[in-house]
């Protein structure tokens, strides 16, 4: 039908291939031949070739990297002309003032406020890129405007106005990094500390948080992202970029719920390089009493002796413990410790899971974090009068949000999630 047979060998071969395809693919089969022949020979026919192996894509890399390498020679070699510049014109004793040598002019030992008050083009000469906090900032470098050519502020969300504005006017160009869907300073879940705690014997309306409440301690903790938000919609300065790229999770489960409830699914993930079950839900069905569930605390050491396991190479995962609260936090800490007096083999693996970063936190408290595993403790559960309260105290603030977003994204690899809620 689609075309008109010669018998030659090469004819009768294709007649043989085709009886053993069903006719109902035929179509697709000749024009996948079609296309290749096409691109095969438009490739073969243009000035630039058909690359038929990885060796010029090999090449451009060898290339990228030695031009990376170059740079990195370039920008040491103009760091190194400028500080020996700087440090031939500077008339007073160098290696005194940096500690390097006494001498009567400059004390035994000489503070960081010294040495920058004494020539503060000098020490960024030294030290172009400076890791410090706003506090320091304050205390050490002079109050000028714009004595920085860059101001970079990461986890702005967390950052106050008060605090931050003064570095913020250091910087002729300020970058503002963080996530109006992660916490706010943290003096916002410590304001009204009493109304926050949940109590056993309280009912479900008891203790409420009021509108008031709340707009109170969004005053006394607006914070450095919102305030850039809100001057970008005044004023056309501002270049604002979104994160495309989920990084952390290397499955995407484990970022699909807030990507979806909190970023509008907006956010790209990667795909997993292996086949696993990223969440694990434990659903424990324990007693929530004296604002702490021992029985989810069992459920970890489970959890840990069964689950956390070495590598091929004998190394451990990376492993954070979050609760709901810090009455079970410090259980779950006191715990681990007793089992690990009674077991040897627990001892060593506690040991060796400490030595990769393990924490036990609260969630006001593991925003910046990140482990291969994290187990969370949902605390909360049935009283033992066979009551079960919906008051978990900070999250039910109108943020409370936030803290959960940050809560169950820590995890790079796996989530195990222990839980009483009914």
């Amino acid at each position: 039908k689609y075309f008109e047979l010669k018998r030659n060998n090469n004819e009768l071969k294709i007649l043989s291939i085709l009886k053993n395809i069903p006719s109902s693919e035929w179509k697709d089969l000749f024009k996948a031949w079609y296309y290749r022949s096409v691109l095969l020979n438009y490739e073969e026919n243009s000035e630039i070739g058909f690359n038929k192996s990885d060796k010029k894509l090999q090449q451009l890399s060898e290339l990228h990297q030695e031009l990376k390498t170059q740079q990195l020679k370039q920008i040491k070699h103009i760091w190194n002309k400028n500080r020996t510049d700087k440090i031939s014109s500077f008339t007073h004793n160098f290696n005194a003032l940096y500690n390097l040598r006494k001498n009567k002019t400059f004390g035994r030992r000489n503070s960081l406020r010294k040495i920058v008050e004494t020539d503060l083009d000098l020490f960024t000469t030294l030290f172009p890129v400076i890791l410090t906090n706003p506090s320091a900032v304050n205390s050490i470098f002079p109050l000028q405007q714009g004595l920085f050519e860059i101001v970079i502020f990461d986890e702005a969300s967390q950052l106050r106005i008060s605090d931050t504005f003064t570095s913020l006017i250091r910087g002729q160009y300020k970058i503002i990094a963080g996530d109006k869907h992660q916490m706010p300073p943290s003096n916002y879940f410590q304001s009204n500390a009493e109304v926050l705690e949940d109590d056993d014997d309280e009912g479900e309306n008891e203790n409420t948080f009021t509108e008031k409440d709340e707009q109170t301690a969004f005053a006394e903790s607006e914070s450095l992202l919102e305030y850039a938000e809100t001057f970008d919609k005044n004023n056309k300065i501002i270049n604002k970029s979104h994160l495309d790229f989920h990084y952390r999770s290397e499955h995407p489960a484990l970022i699909e719920f807030s990507n979806h409830a909190f970023y509008g699914g907006n956010l790209i993930s990667f795909p997993s390089r292996e086949v696993y079950k990223p969440i694990d839900f434990r659903a424990v069905n324990g007693r929530y009493e004296t604002r702490t569930n021992p029985s989810e605390i069992a459920e970890i050491i489970k959890i840990i002796q069964e689950e956390i396991h070495p590598d091929q190479k004998g190394k451990y995962p990376s492993l954070g413990i979050a609760t709901f609260n810090i009455n079970q936090r410090n259980l779950i800490i006191e715990t681990l410790n007793i089992v690990a007096e009674k077991d040897q083999i627990f001892a060593q693996k506690l040991q060796m899971l400490r030595e990769k970063g393990l924490f036990v936190k609260n969630l006001e408290n593991i925003q910046g974090d990140e482990r291969d595993i994290i187990i969370i403790s949902t605390t909360y559960g049935i009283k033992p009068d066979g009551k079960f309260s919906q008051n978990f105290a900070r999250l039910d603030r109108i943020e409370g949000y936030k803290l959960l977003n940050v809560l169950i994204t820590r995890a790079k690899k796996k989530l195990f999630v222990c839980t009483s809620i009914p």
